[in-house]
């Protein structure tokens, strides 16, 4: 598949499966199934591969929707953590384990889309060997600053960011994920410069603001959320169309002044 051929594929999909704006983040289940498992299916075990650490957003949603895997159909199901790559190494393996229906990948957009434009050779290309089963569901990213950072919104985050340059740093769930790609979408909008800090999930990267290593994010809310709550973080903005209902006070990113 060419380059080209390639971009304007990942851009039609990306356009089927994200959900809200630049920012959102949809979860897929997805299977490598070559054909239909037979009617006794299943027989043995599933697993259930996870291309992140533990604690991120695929993980996160993994662990109930596995939990009601095993229930309905009576077999375990077992969730494995295979990281590494943005999410390849997982994607991959599930790519060319066999098609019986045993292997599952639960996985967000960056290895069933982003990667297939960031990366120049993947071991795997998810629009032929890999099949859409259901939409797990999806979340704004919620673009957030240590509390005492005396910053209160995000028009007072890029005056910051403008009036220091160079002094801004930003953590992300990983190179060419949504909470990286957003932010430089709007470094451009804004004409403004932070470093790019990559975490491999979005502990770690919500982590590095509460330690000062770094000075915003735009991760899932579901990272954000418990910081919120405590009092040591503060959401500026979410990037869904509309506002969350578990953010209620936090405006969208265009009533805050930041369309596109």
């Amino acid at each position: 598949m060419g380059t080209l051929n390639r971009a304007q594929r990942a851009r039609k999909v990306f356009k089927q499966l994200t959900l809200g704006s630049f920012l959102a983040v949809a979860g897929f289940c997805t299977a490598a199934l070559a054909q239909a498992p037979n009617a006794s299916y299943p027989t043995k075990s599933i697993t259930m591969i996870v291309p992140f650490p533990p604690g991120g957003l695929a993980d996160i949603v993994a662990r109930p929707v596995a939990e009601a895997m095993s229930r309905d159909l009576g077999q375990p199901v077992v969730i494995e953590n295979r990281i590494g790559a943005g999410g390849n190494t997982g994607s991959g393996f599930v790519a060319k384990s066999a098609g019986d229906g045993y292997t599952f990948l639960i996985s967000t957009n960056g290895p069933l889309v982003y990667n297939t434009v960031l990366y120049k050779k993947l071991s795997y290309d998810p629009f032929t060997e890999l099949r859409p089963v259901v939409l797990a569901g999806g979340q704004s990213n919620v673009c957030a600053v240590r509390s005492d950072s005396g910053i209160n919104s995000l028009s007072e985050l890029i005056t910051a960011m403008r009036s220091k340059p160079g002094q801004f740093n930003f953590s992300s769930t990983g190179i060419g994920s949504l909470s990286q790609l957003g932010v430089e979408l709007l470094k451009v909008k804004t004409d403004t410069f932070a470093v790019h800090i990559p975490y491999v999930s979005s502990p770690l990267a919500i982590m590095a603001i509460l330690q000062g290593d770094v000075q915003f994010a735009c991760v899932p809310a579901v990272a954000v959320l418990p910081q919120v709550k405590a009092g040591k973080m503060r959401a500026l903005a979410v990037s869904t169309a509309k506002r969350s209902q578990f953010l209620p006070d936090v405006p969208t990113m265009k009533e805050a002044g930041f369309t596109g």
